[in-house]
């Protein structure tokens, strides 16, 4: 650590991250207290995953640990909760979720927040009950429809949970940055 700010991981490097310690304790703490909901008793689909996702892409300082957050911590809650064959599928999908915030939220406003949510949350219905149909149904059009038909009771509580947690994720950053000057980055983009 050089002058209180982390280094950017290169061992040769010079150059100093905006991020501080606080904030990364802040960052990683939000995450954890999402997770923990997660395995905690709730409705089906709904659960802060793809919002941790979504906020991890956004705002960790290395692409390695944006990725790595919510598959560990989907590995971990689902070894609590239980595993099933549909995990690699459901675990690119969160990984997309990385990539949406990577890639369109490092201006964080509100309409990109949501717009990326519910990104995340059709692909995520879209890929994940395509993967359904072809491994439990008829490869038949008409068990096509019928498995997204099934699925479309749950697709609401995915989104409703991606809108939510990802208003609370970044909305709590966003104030905790107003606030506290420790937890702002040293460039003052928020």
């Amino acid at each position: 650590m050089a002058n209180g700010l982390m280094s950017n991981g290169s061992s040769n490097s010079t150059t100093t991250s905006p991020w501080t310690a606080q904030r990364v304790a802040l960052v990683l703490g939000l995450i954890v207290g999402a997770i923990v909901l997660r395995v905690m008793p709730h409705p089906w689909n709904l659960a802060p995953m793809g919002a941790i996702a979504l906020f991890a892409g956004s705002v960790l300082p290395s692409r390695r640990l944006a990725y790595s957050v919510p598959l560990i911590a989907m590995i971990l809650s689902d070894l609590i909760i239980g595993l099933h064959q549909m995990l690699p599928v459901v675990y690119l999908c969160f990984l997309f979720y990385v990539w949406l915030g990577e890639s369109f939220l490092q201006k964080r406003k509100p309409l990109r927040i949501a717009g990326s949510a519910v990104t995340g949350s059709l692909v995520f219905f879209v890929v994940t009950n395509f993967a359904c149909w072809l491994a439990f149904y008829s490869h038949t059009w008409t068990e096509f429809v019928a498995c997204y038909a099934s699925a479309i009771p749950f697709y609401h509580m995915t989104l409703a949970s991606d809108l939510f947690y990802s208003a609370v994720l970044f909305g709590g950053l966003a104030i905790v940055e107003q606030v506290y000057a420790a937890a702002r980055p040293a460039d003052n983009a928020i």
